[in-house]
């Protein structure tokens, strides 16, 4: 089913070539698998789900800013980026440098290649063995990066990248940009698969894939020039945007991602504080709204199927029930977060003063 009218289809539909069309397959397979191995897992029972939420909160109670990590580089600038990498964490700063940085011991084990010398504005790695780092800047470059010796720069945005997003079968990276398009990448042989338009003015960082890999959301960051736009729901195996919503300029989406196991639940963050949820199954947008922040909301991640946290430019973690965005806890940052990512048992929090810290 679609919420758009048949026009709409066809407007955004991109037929493509022979590869793209044998990309698009690879897609069908690998994301008809996954969604056979997610059906195959029973939902877990109100009892469950409630047990889960209770570890959460036990968890959590006992979570404070331990340790910190701040780069001690000359002309090192406040990071604007940064995601787990394996057993490592990779952050990108103001300046246009990027590093890994050892999750025990917090010491730095590479520099990444200067991409082009702006700002680092988003970061990616998939949950694998051997993943590659995917990150994008503010003058548009995307570069993929796994050691010293293997990396691949990724040409073709005309202005910056917001967003990039590696799917969930590991091959496909995803990148979106202020030139007004989203772009499909097969990783493996550092070449675009898809050049997409849709929207009317550059897109958010609020790039999102399914957790099957059909789906993949794009939203507007808005502005003078684009007081209104739609978020875009696009199947990737048919090249198609199957939902939309309009949203204005007053809160466009800033963050957004697919629950991992509720995967009908979409949630996005928005500029006003607030996050909203959004029902797959019912194609319904905005079915609840929590006040998460008094500033834009500059991070949003799932550590557990029980909870989310989210990162404001309030200075602001804070920890949100999934199951009906009930408030669970906070911390106080002491300083405007401008990037956060959060795996079991942590969280990681960069902050304006220049500080990666960790809560555990």
């Amino acid at each position: 089913a679609s919420a758009n009218a048949e026009d709409d289809w066809d407007e955004f539909y991109t037929p493509g070539g022979a590869e793209l069309v044998a990309h698009r397959t690879s897609l069908l397979e690998d994301s008809s698998g996954r969604a056979r191995a997610r059906a195959a897992r029973p939902p877990p029972s109100l009892q469950e789900r409630q047990a889960q939420l209770a570890a959460f909160r036990a968890t959590s109670s006992a979570w404070t800013l331990r340790r910190q990590w701040q780069d001690a580089r000359p002309g090192a600038r406040p990071a604007s980026a940064l995601c787990r990498f394996g057993d490592a964490l990779a952050v990108g700063d103001w300046g246009g440098s990027a590093c890994v940085v050892d999750g025990a011991t917090l010491a730095v084990r590479a520099v990444l290649p200067d991409a082009d010398g702006s700002r680092i504005s988003t970061m990616d790695a998939p949950d694998a063995p051997d993943a590659a780092l995917a990150y994008g800047t503010a003058a548009g470059a995307v570069r993929i990066w796994q050691d010293a010796q293997r990396g691949a720069a990724l040409a073709g945005h005309r202005a910056g990248v917001s967003a990039v997003r590696w799917h969930p079968g590991g091959r496909f990276l995803a990148s979106a940009s202020a030139d007004f398009t989203w772009r499909l990448w097969d990783a493996a042989r550092g070449a675009q698969v898809q050049l997409q338009e849709g929207h009317v003015g550059a897109l958010s960082s609020a790039l999102a894939w399914h957790p099957d890999g059909a789906l993949l959301l794009t939203a507007p960051a808005l502005g003078a020039h684009a007081p209104a736009d739609f978020v875009r729901v696009w199947d990737v195996r048919q090249g198609r945007a199957v939902w939309s919503w309009v949203v204005s300029n007053a809160a466009p989406p800033l963050h957004a991602l697919f629950h991992p196991r509720h995967a009908h639940l979409l949630l996005t963050a928005h500029a006003d504080g607030a996050v909203h949820f959004h029902d797959l199954r019912l194609l319904r947008h905005a079915l609840l709204r929590v006040a998460a922040h008094a500033a834009p909301v500059t991070g949003l991640r799932v550590p557990c199927d029980a909870a989310f946290v989210t990162g404001g430019a309030d200075g602001r973690v804070a920890a949100w029930a999934v199951s009906d965005g009930a408030f669970i806890r906070e911390w106080r940052v002491g300083s405007r977060v401008t990037a956060l990512d959060a795996g079991p048992g942590r969280v990681f929090v960069a902050a304006y003063d220049r500080v990666v810290r960790i809560l555990e």
